[in-house]
Formats: structure tokens, C-alpha cells, sequence
């Protein structure tokens, strides 16, 4: 490391470590944007300068080192070398304490911007834009809020597209291409559109023995890359031996270190940076689409709803078809100690006695044109008893049931329903059930129309709403594919 950025690492870092031959030193940053909502924030390192910055945007499943790539890349923009007494990272961006290994940098997408300084090998500054791990440990629910985050971040912050490298971090040791390999490069894929292509690079870490089958398996998955690198950043915080076999194995190391460090930052320099427009153009249509399949999940369950609604109120209906010959027994008893009166019909009528104040015959019928002239009719009580009514003037006969004049017997149209026949209670129970069917009838029909009228309305809104569906799946098509 040059002199000077060697007094300036002194100044502007604290240790945090000592290792055989070397301290490692955090260094201080400065918040230069922090958004909470959609989990964005921007670290500033040194000076800011006002010159041009190459983006490098890093994304992997957790665990696969983006972090300590992240750290190599640092060390080496600083110039840190094997024989420094000193090597730096970046301050870990944990927002819960005592998470494992495979859970740091958590939700936050976090932009690390290292402004170039004097002695530094390279003459622009460099953005580091590490993410939030694709399959993170915390289960499916987590991983897909880090990826909701990371979209957004995208859409809503314009400074994230305009890259140079979009580098997709891949585990060395991951050479099989297994069904959970199959789903994060498919997250990863779905979250760039075609324009990301020319600046996509595979970085292949803890790369030990030049294994490429990381870049096959990135082939059989159909993601597009351009560049392949090799990274073994295993050495950067490796005590110095004691021995000279092991010094000269750790030189070589650092070497093939340095050299894929620098291979990759060369090809940043040189690359022209992509403004990820049909990217953004992507995730908003995702975002849409999101949106809209929610919306249809919605009609489609309002929908079920109602047409089981409907199936209940259509067996109600059958069930009152069933209903037409049945009794209620409990209202039948309920009747005889009703006070309410009950209209006699049909020219019927009953025989009311005032001496005994109570109703004698409760039902009788007499043909109108023979009455009080000798006609006779037919009563029946509320047994088997027939009754003859004769209506002489002279009032010679008795009533049957009370012994008292027929002729001062009074014949009413009305009659208490507790004084009613049991056919009559029967009848009138039968007649007011069937009133109440009808009126519960009506009552279903109608629900049953206005059922109909908001499920016919639910589907068409399903219908517009699934030609938008398919719209914006054509168009992220497109923007995935370019096709």
C-alpha cells in the first residue's frame, strides 16, 4: 500500500483484529443516502471527488462470499499487499445481532462507494452494491421480502442502474445442478431483463482448483453472462507462517489473488456502463403483474364464496319443497291457550252459549236460505259428536253439549282458536306455515337473483383483469428474453 493512503487508512479506520503479521482494520464510512422504506443505503470511503464511478452489482444465494469478495475488491482498489502490516474491511451491515454465517448483510441492499485517492492503482472510483442473499436461510417468506426489496430498490432508485457489472456470485463447490440450484438462478434470472446480458459476469468463489463447472451450470440454466472469473479470496486475511514452504505457498496464493482480482477490475474499467432500462422496465411490469394476480386471487376466491352461497341457498329451497306435508306439533299445542280469534270461513260459524260463556259447537254449518226457518246443518266438536241445529221460534230444543236453549245461543263468525277444532288448529297452523314458507321462498329467490347479479359482475371483472394479466406477462417475457 502507497505511503499515503497508508497514513490516511490510519486516520480514517479502527482495528478490530491482530492476526500473525498483520491488523485488520475497519474502515469508517459515512451515510450518504439511507432509505428505510425500501431498505437502500448508500456508505461513502474517503474524500468524495466528483468523478466518475463504475458500479459493480453483486448477486448471489447466501453464503456464496459476496460479502468477502466484496472486502477482497476493497483491499485491493487501497493496494493492500501480502507484506502489509495491514488489511481492511468493510464494516458488516447486520441489522439483528448473533445471526450465523450464511445470514449477514441481512434485507439492506448496501452500495459501498470507495472514491479513488492518491496512490491508488486505478483512476475512477468504484461502487460495490452487495444485496441481500438470494435463498436466504430464513426461509422462503424472507427470501422473497430480500427479493420485493431489491426490485424496488431498483425501480425507485435511479443511481442503482447504470452499471458496468451485474456479477452473479457462485459457490465453487456447487457443481451440481440440483432442484434448489434450479430455483435461485431462476430467482436471479427473473430479476434481469435482456439488457443486463452484456454486463453480466459469473464470479466463481472459493475457487481452489479452477474448477468451471460453475459456468456450465450457468449454460444448462440459459442465464446469459459475458464474463467468467475465478476467485480464491482465501489468502486476504491469512496469518504469515513461520515456515518457508508455507510463506511461498501463501505468496503464490496471494498472487493468483490478486491477478483474478485485477483481471476483473480491468474489464470494469474498460466496460461502458449499461443503463438497465428494460431491467427497471421488468420490474415494474413484475410488480404489476404482482398486483393484478392478487387482484384476481381476490375475485376468484369473492367468486367461489358466492357460488357456494348460492349452492346453500338453492338446498334451502329444496328443503322447503320437502316441507309441505309437515307439522309442527309444537305450534299445534301452543294453539290451545291462544287468545287470538279465528275467522270462520266457507259460511261457517259456531255456537256461542252466554250462559256458560263459552263456545259449545265450535264449527257448524247451515245452508243461509233455511236459516231460522227449520233449515238443518251439520256440527261437529271436537270429537265425533254430530250436534243438529235447528232454529225453532219457540226454542223447544236444547243444545246437546250444554242442556241450555239453542235459541239463546249466539252465532258467531269468529272464534277464540284455543276454543277451535283440532282440524281448525291443524289447518291454520298449515295455512300460516305455508304463508311463512312462501315468504322465505321469495326471501332465498331474491337472494339468490342478487347473488347472480354480483357474481355476474365479479366475472367480468375477472375477465378484464385477466387480459391485463396477460399483457404484462407478454411484456415481461419480452423484457426477460428481448424477444
Amino acid at each position: 500500500m502507497e505511503g499515503g493512503l497508508r497514513g490516511w487508512v490510519e486516520r480514517n479506520s479502527v482495528p478490530v483484529r491482530r492476526e500473525s503479521g498483520f491488523t485488520v482494520r475497519e474502515l469508517r464510512t459515512r451515510t450518504v443516502l439511507d432509505d428505510p422504506t425500501n431498505k437502500v443505503r448508500v456508505l461513502g470511503v474517503g474524500p468524495e471527488n466528483g468523478g466518475e464511478v463504475k458500479k459493480v452489482l453483486l448477486l448471489g444465494e447466501t453464503g456464496n462470499g459476496k460479502s468477502h469478495l466484496c472486502n477482497a475488491l476493497v483491499n485491493r482498489v487501497f493496494g493492500v499487499g501480502l507484506r502489509d502490516d495491514v488489511r481492511l474491511q468493510l464494516r458488516d451491515q447486520m441489522d439483528e445481532a448473533g445471526k450465523s454465517s450464511t445470514q449477514s448483510q441481512t434485507e439492506y441492499t448496501t452500495a459501498y462507494v470507495i472514491y479513488r485517492q492518491e496512490g491508488m492503482p486505478r483512476g475512477h472510483n468504484l461502487m460495490v452494491i452487495d444485496t441481500a442473499g438470494v435463498g436466504d436461510t430464513g426461509g422462503r417468506l424472507r427470501e422473497e421480502s430480500n427479493e420485493r426489496q431489491f426490485r424496488r430498490c431498483l425501480a425507485e432508485h435511479a443511481w442503482v442502474r447504470e452499471l458496468s457489472s451485474v456479477g452473479l456470485v457462485w459457490k465453487a463447490s456447487d457443481h451440481r445442478y440440483d432442484q434448489r440450484k434450479r430455483d435461485v438462478l431462476g430467482r436471479l434470472k427473473g430479476l434481469l431483463g435482456y439488457d443486463a446480458k452484456p454486463i453480466t459476469d459469473v464470479l466463481v468463489t472459493f475457487s481452489t482448483n479452477g474448477s468451471r463447472d460453475a459456468f456450465d451450470i450457468m449454460r444448462e440454466a440459459g442465464v446469459g453472462f459475458h464474463g467468467e472469473f475465478l476467485f480464491d479470496n482465501g489468502p486476504l486475511y491469512k496469518g504469515w507462517p513461520q515456515d518457508a514452504m508455507r510463506r511461498r505457498k501463501l505468496e503464490m496464493e496471494w498472487e493468483m489473488m490478486e491477478e483474478s482480482l485485477d483481471g476483473f477490475l480491468e474489464a470494469v474499467s474498460e466496460r461502458r456502463a449499461v443503463e438497465l432500462t428494460a431491467t427497471v422496465g421488468l420490474i415494474r411490469s413484475q410488480f404489476e403483474l404482482e398486483d393484478t394476480n392478487a387482484e384476481l386471487q381476490a375475485l376468484w376466491e369473492q367468486e367461489d364464496e358466492l357460488r357456494q352461497t348460492i349452492r346453500e341457498h338453492e338446498r334451502k329451497l329444496c328443503r322447503l319443497d320437502g316441507k309441505e306435508n309437515e307439522v309442527d306439533w309444537d305450534e299445534v299445542r301452543a294453539l290451545d291457550s291462544s287468545r287470538e280469534e279465528l275467522v270462520l270461513e266457507n259460511g261457517q260459524h259456531c255456537h256461542y252459549c252466554p250462559e256458560c260463556d263459552e263456545v259449545c259447537v265450535p264449527s257448524c254449518s247451515t245452508d243461509s236460505t233455511h236459516e231460522r226457518t227449520g233449515g238443518v246443518g251439520e256440527a261437529t266438536n271436537a270429537g265425533t259428536t254430530r250436534v243438529v241445529c235447528s232454529f225453532f221460534k219457540d226454542g223447544s230444543l236444547t243444545c246437546p253439549e250444554c242442556d241450555h236453549h239453542q235459541i239463546d245461543h249466539e252465532f258467531r263468525s269468529k272464534i277464540l282458536v284455543k276454543d277451535a277444532t283440532f282440524e281448525q288448529k291443524l289447518e291454520l297452523v298449515r295455512k300460516s306455515q305455508h304463508e311463512r314458507d312462501i315468504d322465505q321462498e321469495n326471501a332465498i329467490r331474491a337472494d339468490i337473483e342478487a347473488f347472480e347479479a354480483q357474481l355476474k359482475e365479479i366475472e367480468e371483472q375477472s375477465k378484464v383483469l385477466i387480459a391485463t394479466w396477460s399483457r404484462l406477462e407478454q411484456r415481461t417475457r419480452h423484457l426477460k428474453s428481448g424477444n
